[in-house]
Formats: structure tokens, sequence, C-alpha cells
């Protein structure tokens, strides 16, 4: 039996193995509906990969124009075994699509996932995800943050395309105040916006209002209800949470 420590597949389709020992999965496909990488050779191929290696890692990334039906059956065929870390980055998903990512994201260590934008979509994930990272980018304006304090990094890559002054602000000062009440695992969060509108200090003052005294107007510090110490600070475009040691 060959010992190997990572597997990392790209699925965006054929497989090659380069010299890190890593397999790659790649066939071109013409179009979304058509693909010319066949699907039931590729669950095969990885159905025998895991048997093949001993305690494979593997780290999985979907791409176009694969089908987000098809993601989801090699996430949960791989799922609460060696796949310990998904990216997902497939613009045509069905709401019911992302939910399950989210909901089969329980037992990996990070997940790295793209939005589209979604007007009417609003969802929670139906399990506590206590992920060490995860990584959002796109439409992010249905997500409640509450819901990933559990998760020991997030990150929020926000695009928008109006004033996010108005809708985020609120948001995110509420976020923070329920952050310092409660004892959760959540130690780094990085949100960075992609707006008309930049970060100023007038902004950054109203998403730390309540939290304690702003030290120098480009940061604030406060000690939360599990004792751990935590700096907010900004630039014009990202928002950073870190632990201060």
């Amino acid at each position: 039996m060959c010992k190997i420590g990572t597997l990392d597949f790209e699925v965006c389709g054929g497989c090659v193995l380069n010299e890190k020992q890593n397999y790659i999965l790649r066939k071109p496909c013409s179009s979304l509906h058509r693909p010319k990488c066949d699907e039931s050779t590729i669950r095969s191929f990885i159905e025998r990969l895991v048997k093949v290696y001993h305690k494979p890692i593997i780290t999985i990334r979907f791409s176009d124009p694969f089908r987000d039906v098809f993601a989801i059956e090699l996430i949960r065929l791989l799922n609460n075994g060696p796949l310990r870390n998904v990216k997902y980055d497939i613009c045509h998903s069905s709401p019911e699509s992302y939910r399950t990512v989210f909901n089969e994201a329980a037992t990996l260590d990070t997940l790295e996932i793209k939005l589209k934008r979604l007007l009417s979509f609003q969802s929670s994930p139906s399990v506590s995800l206590r992920l060490d990272h995860l990584q959002i980018r796109g439409s992010c304006h249905w997500i409640k943050l509450e819901d990933f304090m559990n998760c020991k990094s997030v990150t929020l890559n926000h695009f928008i395309k109006f004033d996010f002054k108005k809708i985020e602000t609120e948001r995110l000062n509420s976020f923070f105040k329920k952050l310092k009440e409660s004892e959760c695992r959540i130690e780094k969060f990085t949100y960075t916006v992609n707006s008309p509108v930049k970060m100023d200090r007038s902004i950054f003052s109203k998403i730390v209002e309540g939290l304690n005294d702003i030290h120098g107007s480009d940061s604030v510090e406060f000690i939360r209800r599990d004792q751990k110490k935590t700096r907010i600070s900004w630039t014009e475009e990202t928002l950073l949470m870190e632990p201060v040691y």
C-alpha cells in the first residue's frame, strides 16, 4: 500500500500527478450543460484513490463548468472521512446547493465558497459550523454573521454595488456586540468590501460604537465574556478583528 499525506483534487476536469504527488483532475469542457468529462469515471477514480492511499487528507476544488449537483454528490461521498477542505466556485449553483454545501461543511477543516447574488436567498446552516477557516466571496448580504461565530477564522470578501453604509454598518455593530457578550470560538474576522464607498473613521466609529473607547480612531480593543482580549482595526477596504496577546 502506498502512503501519502495529502491528495489535492481540482475538479474541473482529466487527471495528472504533479511533482508534489498531488493528484489534479482536469478535462476540457465545452459548456456547463454538455461537458466532455465523464462524471461516473471521475467518481470511480476518486473512490479508487481513497481505497488505495492510506488515510488520505483530501482538498477538493469545484469550479465551472462542473454541475453543482455532481459537486454535492462528491462532497457527500468523501465527507465524514478523508475530505478536510473544500473550495467551491460554481457560479451556476442553486440556492439548495449552497445550503447543502454549508450543511455538509460541519465536518471540514476549511471551506472557501464564492456566492452569486441571490436577492431573495436567506439561509442559515442547520448544523453548527466549527471550521478552522471559512472564506466567503461574492454576495454576502444574506449571511447571518452570528452563524459563524464558532469558526476559528472567518474571511468575507463582500462585493457590493451600492453604498454599504446603509446596511452593513448596523449589521457589523450588532455582530461585534453579540460577539463581545458570547463565549465563542472565533479569533479572527476579516471583512473586505468592494464598494463605491470606502471605509473611513466615521464609518468605523459607528461599527465599533458601544464596544469600548477608540484608541487613536484607528482601532478599538475590548475584552470578551470569555476573557479573550480582541482588537478591531480598519483600512479603507478592510475591517480586521484579531486577538491581542
